[in-house]
C-alpha cells in the first residue's frame, strides 16, 4: 500500500454522516465512501451545502 494511501484512508474515516438512507454510512455515523464531493459553490454557511455523494440505500 502507498505511504500516501493509508493516510487518506485515515482522514476518510473521519467523516461523520447523518444521512441514514446514504449507501455510504455504515450506521455508526461514517462516511465509507472512498472519496467525497460537497458541492454548492456559492455556500456561505454549512446549510448551503450538500453532499454531492450521496446515494439512495
Amino acid at each position: 500500500m502507498p505511504k500516501n494511501q493509508k493516510k487518506e484512508d485515515e482522514l476518510l474515516s473521519c467523516i461523520k454522516c447523518d444521512a441514514h438512507n446514504c449507501a455510504y454510512n455504515d450506521n455508526q455515523r461514517h462516511c465509507v465512501a472512498k472519496e467525497i464531493s460537497v458541492g454548492n459553490h456559492f455556500a456561505t454557511t454549512s446549510d448551503d451545502t450538500v453532499c454531492e455523494t450521496f446515494k439512495q440505500q
